[in-house]
């Protein structure tokens, strides 16, 4: 898990779950068709493969991982 520091006036920290994944596009249209929604990706990070940032249907952050 990495933590995550929120944009705004409070800055809370926070974590994110981060799930390996051995098909991310695969994945991402799973979580889509589960209710999720995508926040951002899949993007390739240099040295780690491609991630992606979604929220299920509660509103709960959590990113998704293809490693390289």
């Amino acid at each position: 898990m990495k933590p995550c520091r929120p944009s705004g006036p409070e800055g809370t920290a926070g974590w994110i779950l981060h799930f390996g994944v051995e098909d991310i596009d695969g994945a991402v249209g799973a979580a889509k068709s589960l209710g999720g929604t995508v926040v951002s990706g899949p993007a390739e990070v240099a040295g780690v493969g491609r991630v992606a940032l979604l929220k299920d249907p509660a509103d709960v952050t959590f990113a998704l991982v293809q490693f390289v």
